[in-house]
């Protein structure tokens, strides 16, 4: 949604910048771009996810609906834009872990019962405090962030929150989880939201022409991330338990439970595309990385209750696998990751023979 606004705001603005032409004077077909809050589109806007090439093409009249809607966008994007930047000093490592933790202890001491499951809600935080860090990224610089992994994340939050929206099988047992899972959930889905608007429309973030994972035929562009969805939607069709005893319920935890363990792959396509990586991205992933974590220890002692309606105990075997599968995907980035903290400065990340392409 945001992308399709974004693209239809600019598709003419950006088609003129990257043939290096303006608007000619006095031509009501031609007039000069609006102001987006001081906001000037980046030469490879047209690039962006689902409208490769559109930019260099006249968008077409708009219909006075779509206006008002891009009318009515464009204060938000301007007020997006006017993010101050916070100090580097708040985004030094020891400072962001110092905060994380200081949010697990008071969410423990305030809203806990000191059950086991809250680890659960550890996983949730974890993931919701990832995307204020990456928020806090692009309010100060424009990062190679993959818009796919933004909209895969998109897609985990909101399946996840359908699966515990009007059922209790995948809800912590502890007191969290009678309502700050549940708001600690949809929070993160609205700063994904926020994300892939602020990514989409601030210049020079995204790396467009280079995120291109899965984008060969018949797959079109733009839309490499089916690659992860389609196969990850119907293995949660065939495998999927029954906690919630609502085949729709279920189905959405395993697909979000999938999917999420894939979403990296973009971005990870789009770092070995760049080779480097700034520090600030690699809190973000990390921070993802660790919400997993929490989530493993978990299931690692409750994955015997994944099970389907006959008893078998394959969803939970599967559960497992696709967890551990995230931390192997990970294992060398952890290792750049901890050499990039430990000098201070950016990831210097090696080519690899592979193609995550695909």
């Amino acid at each position: 949604f945001c992308i399709f606004f974004r693209d239809r705001m600019y598709a003419g603005e950006s088609g003129m910048h990257n043939r290096g032409m303006a608007p000619p004077p006095n031509n009501p077909q031609h007039p000069p771009p609006p102001p987006y809050g001081g906001y000037t589109p980046s030469p490879d806007i047209s690039m962006s996810s689902g409208n490769k090439g559109h930019g260099s093409s006249s968008s077409g009249p708009q219909s006075a609906g779509m206006e008002a809607i891009l009318k009515k966008l464009r204060p938000l994007l301007a007020l997006l834009s006017k993010i101050p930047e916070p100090p580097e000093k708040l985004l030094a490592p020891q400072v962001l872990f110092g905060v994380y933790l200081g949010i697990l202890f008071v969410s423990t001491m305030i809203f806990s019962s000191y059950d086991f499951s809250l680890t659960l809600t550890f996983s949730s935080l974890t993931r919701m405090y990832a995307f204020i860090l990456l928020l806090l990224t692009l309010s100060r610089t424009a990062p190679q962030i993959s818009l796919k992994t933004l909209q895969l994340y998109g897609l985990v939050f909101f399946f996840r929150l359908a699966s515990v929206a009007f059922h209790h099988g995948y809800l912590p047992y502890d007191k969290t989880g009678d309502w700050l899972y549940h708001f600690v959930e949809f929070t993160g889905l609205m700063l994904a939201c926020l994300s892939i608007l602020l990514a989409s429309t601030r210049p020079g973030t995204g790396g467009a022409s280079q995120d291109v994972f899965g984008e060969h035929p018949p797959i079109p562009p733009g839309l490499g991330h089916l690659l992860l969805i389609g196969p990850c939607f119907l293995l949660s069709l065939l495998i999927h338990p029954q906690l919630n005893d609502s085949r729709l319920s279920d189905i959405s935890w395993a697909f979000s439970m999938y999917l999420e363990t894939t979403a990296l792959l973009p971005q990870l396509y789009l770092l070995q595309k760049h080779k480097s990586a700034s520090l600030h991205l690699g809190h973000f992933i990390v921070a993802l990385t660790f919400a997993r974590v929490w989530d493993f220890v978990f299931w690692a002692a409750s994955y015997h209750e994944l099970v389907t309606s006959t008893g078998s105990r394959l969803p939970g075997f599967v559960a497992m696998a696709f967890q551990v599968g995230h931390a192997v995907l990970l294992v060398d980035f952890f290792y750049y990751y901890g050499m990039a903290v430990k000098g201070g400065e950016d990831m210097i990340l090696p080519m690899s023979g592979g193609d995550l392409g695909v």
